[in-house]
């Protein structure tokens, strides 16, 4: 492998690696603290909603499935569709992860033989 080809393999790697693990430890935080402190997310939502708007941007770009998820649990909507709305944003999570791990896989780069 050329170094720059190596480099890019390992970055996607890197990348889809840290992907799974935040969004994992992401929802499996999410659903233990709304089983035992909703009061926590209740007050992330209400700092995130506080932040300048610059950085609650930022903050929604970063954590985009929680955030959504905490707006859906603000909500006035009846429980049968923030239920729905739940399992779309976890079925999204798992799918562009996985579509994450099928793009590092298939442009693989392997070393040259000769």
């Amino acid at each position: 492998m050329s170094d720059g080809n190596t480099w890019e393999y390992l970055f996607g790697l890197a990348l889809n690696v840290y992907a799974i693990v935040f969004f994992a430890l992401m929802w499996i935080s999410y659903f233990i603290i709304l089983v035992y402190n909703v009061e926590l997310l209740d007050r992330f939502y209400l700092w995130v909603d506080g932040l300048p708007l610059l950085a609650e941007i930022i903050v929604w770009i970063l954590l985009l499935p929680a955030t959504i998820g905490l707006s859906v649990r603000q909500s006035t909507r009846p429980p049968a569709v923030k239920l729905i709305v739940f399992i779309l944003i976890i079925g999204w999570t798992i799918l562009a992860i996985y579509n994450m791990n099928k793009f590092v896989v298939e442009n693989r780069v392997t070393p040259i033989q000769g």
